[in-house]
């Protein structure tokens, strides 16, 4: 994609542990290429859309508080692709 610099730039940020200046260097056209970026009603479909050829089991990261019943939702709309 010809990020090396930025992998580089990040790779010395890690080193010097400055984790919370990391974000600033990604822009949205990185963010996009390596992750889903949905609503959570839109991640089945994203994830599908994208990865449904090639996946057979996914993990999700979840950081944070999800509403009940969010991840069953996403496993349903998964099965069903």
């Amino acid at each position: 994609h010809g990020w090396q610099d930025v992998g580089l730039t990040l790779a010395d940020m890690a080193k010097a542990k400055r984790w919370d200046e990391m974000a600033a260097v990604i822009d949205d056209e990185m963010l996009h290429t390596f992750a889903i970026v949905a609503d959570p009603d839109d991640v089945a479909n994203s994830l599908a859309g994208r990865y449904g050829h090639l996946l057979t089991r996914v993990s999700l990261s979840l950081p944070y508080p999800v509403r009940d019943g969010l991840l069953a939702s996403i496993v349903a709309a998964l099965k069903q692709e």
